[in-house]
Protein backbone atom coordinates (compact mmCIF):
# COMPACT_ATOMS: atom_id res chain seq x y z
CA UNK A 1 0.00 0.00 0.00
CA UNK A 2 1.58 3.60 -0.82
CA UNK A 3 0.22 6.74 -0.05
CA UNK A 4 -0.30 9.45 -2.01
CA UNK A 5 0.91 13.23 0.17
CA UNK A 6 3.03 16.33 -0.28
CA UNK A 7 6.11 16.28 1.89
CA UNK A 8 8.31 18.72 2.84
CA UNK A 9 11.57 18.37 5.09
CA UNK A 10 9.90 15.21 6.70
CA UNK A 11 6.58 16.88 7.20
CA UNK A 12 3.60 15.70 5.56
CA UNK A 13 2.09 18.85 4.40
CA UNK A 14 -0.90 17.18 2.71
CA UNK A 15 -2.34 13.99 2.15
CA UNK A 16 -4.08 13.28 -1.11
CA UNK A 17 -4.77 9.42 -1.07
CA UNK A 18 -3.93 6.05 -1.15
CA UNK A 19 -2.98 4.09 -3.40
CA UNK A 20 -5.36 1.05 -3.15
CA UNK A 21 -8.90 0.55 -1.65
CA UNK A 22 -8.05 -0.81 1.62
CA UNK A 23 -8.35 2.71 3.21
CA UNK A 24 -5.87 1.64 5.56
CA UNK A 25 -2.89 3.97 5.72
CA UNK A 26 1.16 3.73 6.73
CA UNK A 27 2.68 6.80 7.86
CA UNK A 28 6.63 6.05 8.54
CA UNK A 29 9.27 8.45 9.61
CA UNK A 30 7.21 11.94 8.95
CA UNK A 31 8.03 14.72 11.80
CA UNK A 32 5.09 16.44 11.97
CA UNK A 33 1.34 16.04 10.10
CA UNK A 34 0.52 19.49 9.11
CA UNK A 35 -2.83 21.66 9.92
CA UNK A 36 -6.22 20.37 7.91
CA UNK A 37 -3.48 17.54 6.43
CA UNK A 38 -5.89 14.59 6.38
CA UNK A 39 -9.28 16.30 6.74
CA UNK A 40 -12.18 15.03 5.62
CA UNK A 41 -10.31 12.13 4.17
CA UNK A 42 -11.80 8.43 3.94
CA UNK A 43 -9.39 5.77 5.66
CA UNK A 44 -10.38 3.27 8.20
CA UNK A 45 -7.06 2.73 10.23
CA UNK A 46 -4.10 5.08 10.65
CA UNK A 47 -0.69 3.50 11.82
CA UNK A 48 2.54 5.93 12.56
CA UNK A 49 5.01 3.61 12.36
CA UNK A 50 8.68 4.42 13.10
CA UNK A 51 7.47 8.05 14.50
CA UNK A 52 5.42 10.09 16.98
CA UNK A 53 4.85 13.07 14.48
CA UNK A 54 3.24 16.18 15.86
CA UNK A 55 -0.25 16.48 15.05
CA UNK A 56 -1.76 20.03 13.72
CA UNK A 57 -4.95 21.69 14.29
CA UNK A 58 -7.52 19.73 12.48
CA UNK A 59 -4.99 17.16 10.65
CA UNK A 60 -8.09 14.41 11.35
CA UNK A 61 -10.62 16.69 10.72
CA UNK A 62 -13.90 15.05 9.42
CA UNK A 63 -12.04 11.45 9.08
CA UNK A 64 -16.17 9.83 10.17
CA UNK A 65 -14.34 6.28 8.78
CA UNK A 66 -11.59 6.35 10.93
CA UNK A 67 -12.34 3.94 13.35
CA UNK A 68 -8.32 3.25 14.65
CA UNK A 69 -5.06 5.25 15.17
CA UNK A 70 -2.04 3.84 16.26
CA UNK A 71 1.94 5.29 17.26
CA UNK A 72 3.57 1.77 16.56
CA UNK A 73 4.00 -1.18 14.57
CA UNK A 74 3.13 -4.79 15.12
CA UNK A 75 5.66 -7.02 16.07
CA UNK A 76 7.66 -10.14 14.75
CA UNK A 77 4.44 -10.77 12.18
CA UNK A 78 4.49 -7.80 9.36
CA UNK A 79 0.75 -8.63 8.23
CA UNK A 80 -1.99 -6.48 10.47
CA UNK A 81 -5.23 -7.63 11.27
CA UNK A 82 -7.63 -5.75 11.84
CA UNK A 83 -9.76 -7.14 14.71
CA UNK A 84 -5.85 -7.56 16.44
CA UNK A 85 -2.84 -6.62 16.68
CA UNK A 86 -0.53 -8.82 18.32
CA UNK A 87 2.89 -7.70 19.94
CA UNK A 88 2.45 -4.39 19.24
CA UNK A 89 5.46 -2.17 20.02
CA UNK A 90 4.87 1.86 20.57
CA UNK A 91 6.66 4.16 18.56
CA UNK A 92 8.61 6.12 21.13
CA UNK A 93 8.70 9.68 20.61
CA UNK A 94 12.56 11.25 20.30
CA UNK A 95 11.60 14.61 21.97
CA UNK A 96 8.29 16.25 22.91
CA UNK A 97 5.16 15.48 20.87
CA UNK A 98 1.91 17.21 20.53
CA UNK A 99 -1.26 16.90 19.49
CA UNK A 100 -3.16 19.56 18.99
CA UNK A 101 -6.48 21.41 19.13
CA UNK A 102 -9.04 19.86 17.14
CA UNK A 103 -6.54 17.36 15.43
CA UNK A 104 -9.26 14.19 15.53
CA UNK A 105 -12.52 16.82 15.80
CA UNK A 106 -15.57 15.02 14.23
CA UNK A 107 -14.31 11.80 13.78
CA UNK A 108 -17.35 10.00 14.99
CA UNK A 109 -16.09 6.83 14.84
CA UNK A 110 -12.79 6.44 16.37
CA UNK A 111 -12.84 3.87 18.76
CA UNK A 112 -9.10 3.07 19.63
CA UNK A 113 -6.22 4.89 19.89
CA UNK A 114 -2.75 4.06 20.67
CA UNK A 115 -0.37 6.74 21.52
CA UNK A 116 3.68 6.33 21.41
CA UNK A 117 5.53 5.78 24.75
CA UNK A 118 7.23 9.06 25.83
CA UNK A 119 9.97 8.72 28.15
CA UNK A 120 12.66 10.64 30.32
CA UNK A 121 12.67 14.37 30.00
CA UNK A 122 10.41 14.61 26.86
CA UNK A 123 6.59 15.08 27.40
CA UNK A 124 3.30 14.06 25.59
CA UNK A 125 1.43 17.60 25.17
CA UNK A 126 -2.76 16.76 24.43
CA UNK A 127 -4.20 20.53 23.52
CA UNK A 128 -8.49 20.73 24.49
CA UNK A 129 -10.76 19.77 22.42
CA UNK A 130 -8.19 17.61 20.68
CA UNK A 131 -10.90 15.01 20.14
CA UNK A 132 -13.66 17.12 19.98
CA UNK A 133 -17.10 15.18 18.83
CA UNK A 134 -15.40 11.73 19.17
CA UNK A 135 -18.45 9.93 20.46
CA UNK A 136 -17.35 6.33 19.75
CA UNK A 137 -13.82 6.76 21.39
CA UNK A 138 -14.41 3.97 24.02
CA UNK A 139 -9.92 3.20 24.58
CA UNK A 140 -6.71 5.03 25.01
CA UNK A 141 -3.49 3.55 25.02
CA UNK A 142 -1.40 5.60 26.63
CA UNK A 143 1.91 4.41 28.42
CA UNK A 144 3.48 8.03 28.82
CA UNK A 145 5.64 8.75 31.56
CA UNK A 146 4.98 12.19 31.47
CA UNK A 147 1.61 13.98 29.56
CA UNK A 148 0.37 16.87 30.20
CA UNK A 149 -3.24 18.33 28.98
CA UNK A 150 -4.73 21.46 28.45
CA UNK A 151 -8.09 21.14 29.69
CA UNK A 152 -9.60 18.26 28.74
CA UNK A 153 -9.37 16.97 25.00
CA UNK A 154 -11.69 13.78 25.85
CA UNK A 155 -14.19 15.90 27.45
CA UNK A 156 -17.91 14.62 25.14
CA UNK A 157 -16.49 10.97 25.72
CA UNK A 158 -16.61 10.45 29.75
CA UNK A 159 -18.97 7.76 30.19
CA UNK A 160 -17.21 5.35 27.96
CA UNK A 161 -13.93 6.41 27.64
CA UNK A 162 -10.93 3.49 29.71
CA UNK A 163 -7.71 4.17 29.80
CA UNK A 164 -5.08 1.81 29.74
CA UNK A 165 -2.15 3.46 30.97
CA UNK A 166 1.06 2.85 34.11
CA UNK A 167 -0.59 3.13 37.63
CA UNK A 168 1.27 5.96 39.07
CA UNK A 169 1.75 7.96 35.77
CA UNK A 170 0.08 11.16 34.89
CA UNK A 171 -2.51 9.88 32.61
CA UNK A 172 -4.01 7.43 35.71
CA UNK A 173 -3.79 11.28 37.26
CA UNK A 174 -5.76 12.67 34.34
CA UNK A 175 -8.19 9.61 34.15
CA UNK A 176 -9.25 9.49 38.07
CA UNK A 177 -9.45 13.35 38.40
CA UNK A 178 -12.08 13.25 35.54
CA UNK A 179 -13.99 10.37 36.10
CA UNK A 180 -12.98 7.82 33.25
CA UNK A 181 -12.34 4.22 34.04
CA UNK A 182 -8.60 2.59 34.27
CA UNK A 183 -6.72 -0.49 33.31
CA UNK A 184 -3.32 -0.27 34.67
CA UNK A 185 -0.23 -2.24 33.01
CA UNK A 186 3.36 -2.50 33.86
Amino acid sequence: MENIYLEKNNSMEHFISFFDEDRFGVVDNTTSISESAFAYSDTDMLLFKNCAPDIGEKAFEGCESLVTVIFGEPGTDETIERSVLKNLKLAAATGDYVIQADAFKDCTKLATLVLPEVKGKHKLVIENDAFCACGSLRTVVALCDTIDFTGNPFANEAEHLTFICKENSGVARFAREHGYRSVYVD
